[in-house]
């Protein structure tokens, strides 16, 4: 297949008819000769063919190993060879300025998943708990049921099939990827770079639904098995074909607590009795039309535990949001909000009442604060936290602002937009701490949308 050559999300003007529109998507392109010895479709192949290990062949379609599986192009089930499913894998693009750092498209590809002796489906690892051999929950990404009649919510979801697993492949936290050119039971291997791009030794992890899903600890076989307590939280895996982060799609993982924190339940009182741990909020979620959850958690706020002083800074006081890798954290919270001028921050904290929080500078405890936002309310989630209601806080989308602000971009290539009160006419404005206009709010691509805000302009 090839990409059609469109540059934006809602489509190019048709060559061949300007009167129609023609949407992003992938063509097909004329058959190519198949490579000599290599893996057939439903095949083992060799995921790592650039390293030394010869003992699987390359797949016949060089594209799609598939967690050491040969796969291909599909379009339903019964196109894909015994044991796979049709999955989708997403592709977004940059058509416009490389330099932006933002995606233009999105467009997604329906491939087979290996999903060997596949039962039920599954969102987690005790779904599959009573199954007789096909015990263990597998993630993929798939494509929803178009309706009879209108147009579809979302075009994707997350769902999961119980299997039984490859013979040989990891468990959580066993080393993988091109380090040692080993696949996992989960078909997710994380880690597999560093901060500067050079390859390290990967490691697996589990599709998870609850910290229940997740081993009470990780061996990390990479790293001479040092061990680490196990949480379930949500990584981001698609955009669902759109720009909006409402839609995106996550798979829930288990990830390892380095800091040995207790990951006591804190959702109570949001207190934690442990030195130097605060209550965080872990998102667990997987696609919009499924409901997410916030899991609160007692975690070691320090980021090196062994050799970082303890953190002293109270709620309201300023800290650095922009911190460097490595630098001991400030906030007792373990939790710094950027404030309204550049590269200066606040601590905040999880809250249930004004009194946590205070009152200084448009400080209050937002209860209705989104840790995962969606365009159906019903399936957000919550984290009630101490926030700022003020103009001017950078902010990329409007559940980055605290409840009633909206965010809005002046300058659709400035780095970030700008938390701004809302408005419907001028006079909304004079009582606000933001712009004296009432102008369209605008998106991160510049576009105006129905709402107004009192635009500020004078940001620092």
């Amino acid at each position: 297949t090839q990409y059609n050559g469109v540059k934006s999300q809602d489509g190019d003007p048709d060559p061949k008819d300007p009167a129609k529109v023609k949407m992003p998507s992938w063509e097909e392109s004329a058959c190519v000769k198949k490579a000599p010895n290599t893996a057939k479709k439903g095949e083992p192949c060799d995921d790592f063919p650039n390293d030394d290990d010869v003992t699987l062949k390359p797949c016949e379609n060089k594209y799609w190993c598939v967690n050491a599986t040969c796969e291909g192009h599909c379009k339903a089930d019964k196109d894909c060879p015994k044991n796979s499913k049709c999955g989708v894998f997403e592709i977004p693009l940059d058509t416009s300025d490389p330099q932006d750092k933002k995606y233009d498209v999105f467009t997604g590809l329906k491939v087979c998943t290996p999903m060997p002796g596949a039962t039920n489906a599954c969102l987690g690892q005790s779904d599959c708990k009573a199954e007789a051999k096909a015990k263990y929950c597998r993630p993929y990404e798939i494509e929803l049921p178009k309706p009879a009649t209108g147009t579809a919510e979302y075009k994707y979801t997350i769902s999961g099939l119980c299997i039984e697993p490859e013979q040989g492949f990891g468990d959580p936290g066993a080393q993988c990827g091109p380090s040692n050119g080993k696949s996992c039971k989960s078909g997710i291997c994380l880690g597999t770079q560093d901060n500067q791009g050079k390859t390290q030794p990967g490691w697996c992890t589990d599709f998870c639904n609850a910290k229940g899903d997740c081993p009470a600890s990780m061996t990390f076989t990479g790293y001479n098995n040092q061990q680490a307590k196990a949480y379930c939280q949500g990584i981001l895996w698609g955009h669902n074909g759109t720009a909006s982060p409402l839609d995106n799609l996550y798979i829930p993982v288990c990830l390892p607590d380095v800091a040995n924190s207790s990951l006591s339940d804190c959702s109570s009182d949001f207190k934690c009795s442990g030195a130097n741990e605060a209550c965080a909020a872990i998102p667990i979620m997987t696609g919009p039309d499924k409901p997410a959850v916030a899991d609160f958690r007692c975690r070691n706020v320090k980021n090196n535990p062994q050799n970082d002083p303890n953190p002293t800074k109270k709620v309201g006081e300023s800290c650095n949001p922009n911190p460097a890798q490595g630098d001991a954290e400030e906030c007792i919270s373990g939790l710094c909000m950027p404030d309204s001028a550049s590269n200066k921050g606040y601590c905040s904290a999880l809250c249930k009442d004004n009194a946590t929080c205070g009152s200084n500078d448009g400080m209050f405890c937002d209860t209705e604060h989104l840790l995962v936002a969606r365009k159906d309310p019903k399936m957000s989630a919550k984290a009630p936290m101490c926030l700022k209601k003020k103009s001017c806080i950078p902010c990329a989308y409007d559940y980055q602002c605290a409840t009633g602000n909206l965010c809005t971009w002046p300058d659709a290539k400035a780095e970030f937009g700008r938390c701004a009160p809302p408005c419907e006419t001028d006079a909304d404005c004079a009582k606000t701490d933001g712009g004296g206009k009432c102008e369209a709010q605008k998106d991160w691509t510049g576009k105006a949308t129905a709402l107004k805000t009192c635009t500020p302009t004078s940001c620092k």
